[in-house]
């Protein structure tokens, strides 16, 4: 049996359950914390609509989220896109447009910059979710974890060596 990346969060979580996975500023993670938030960001995207071989895309500046979204996309089969919140309204839209991301995670502190984009992403059927404090996005980051957190296990995806992740 082969052991992908997305089976080691589970066994850090075992193993290492009260080590420190990831920390941003005040905001730390240890692997217990880890393990169920990225598996309910999964199950949450998975209501969204996403499949396998999906891509999701984060937008914005560093948190722990970035790596819930990384860990979610693994244990889902998705493509994670990191969207750099310097990049140009035409190289945004190119990125977007290009991956055909369905759904974009935005940091509220960024939530701004894609305003220009708006039009884009309606057209293009992009599903927005806001992370973090404030924002205006009708879909919140942390609701879903909540409402997503007792769902039904999440089935390892089958991952054959040619599928894009």
């Amino acid at each position: 049996m082969m052991l992908l990346p997305r089976d080691l969060i589970a066994r850090c979580a075992i193993n290492f359950p009260n080590k420190m996975a990831y920390a941003c500023g005040a905001e730390p993670r240890t692997w217990r914390e880890m393990n169920p938030r990225s598996a309910a960001a999964a199950r949450a995207l998975r209501k969204l609509g996403v499949r396998q071989g999906d891509t999701v895309a984060y937008f914005g500046q560093e948190c722990v989220a970035v790596y819930e979204h990384f860990f979610a996309c693994m244990k889902l089969g998705a493509v994670r896109l990191g969207l750099n919140w310097r990049y140009s309204e035409k190289e945004l839209s190119h990125l977007v447009r290009d991956s055909g991301a369905r759904v974009i995670l935005v940091d509220t502190r960024c939530e701004h910059l894609l305003a220009p984009l708006s039009a884009t992403l309606a057209e293009l059927g992009v599903t927005l979710v806001g992370c973090g404090v404030g924002g205006s996005l009708a879909i919140n980051y942390e609701r879903l974890l909540e409402v997503h957190a007792e769902d039904e296990p999440l089935v390892p995806v089958q991952i054959a060596g040619d599928d894009a992740l």
